[in-house]
């Protein structure tokens, strides 16, 4: 399979959770709202989402101010906001995912199900990131079956890459 499943054992869910200390450690601060997920484009660069809006930003190490005004996903992924919650970098991409969980009141909302990728581009000499391919919007399903788990006990919160460059979810 292109992707993996990891039960919690003291949740009886699909879920991984991975801590990135350095998303949450000053001396930057993320322009809008609280950082959920992220990458690292090169030694001194990183990409930021949070799971309050589809922009992404783009940061350089010890400095609190974003590069640029950031890039805002909502055209590619046709959603205002996603819950962002992860990514990972194989090769010039970044994937990102959303929680495929239901929202805090129970709703199914297709904004949560997505998963999609950006590509590391250079622009004026700094990185930036633009929109590849299609966003997947119908991994929730799929998911929770082979985790053997109800839909709405399904909370994506972590996605990494192998070294053989698969992903895993």
């Amino acid at each position: 399979a292109a992707y993996q499943i990891v039960k919690s054992p003291d949740r009886g869910s699909a879920q991984l959770n991975l801590q990135a200390s350095w998303l949450t450690r000053r001396p930057w601060s993320p322009q809008n709202g609280l950082a959920s997920a992220g990458a690292f484009i090169d030694g001194t660069h990183f990409a930021v989402a949070s799971d309050e809006t589809n922009k992404l930003q783009i940061y350089e190490r010890g400095k609190p101010q974003p590069i640029g005004n950031g890039i805002d996903m909502e055209t590619f992924t046709s959603f205002d906001k996603s819950d962002l919650e992860a990514a990972a970098v194989i090769g010039d991409r970044i994937y990102w995912i959303s929680s495929h969980s239901f929202n805090s009141r129970g709703e199914d909302r297709p904004k949560r199900k997505v998963f999609f990728a950006t590509k590391i581009v250079q622009a004026n000499g700094k990185p930036s990131l633009e929109g590849v391919g299609k966003p997947v919007k119908s991994l929730r399903d799929p998911l929770a079956k082979a985790a053997g788990i109800k839909l709405e006990e399904m909370n994506i919160e972590a996605l990494t890459a192998t070294p053989e460059g698969g992903l895993l979810i």
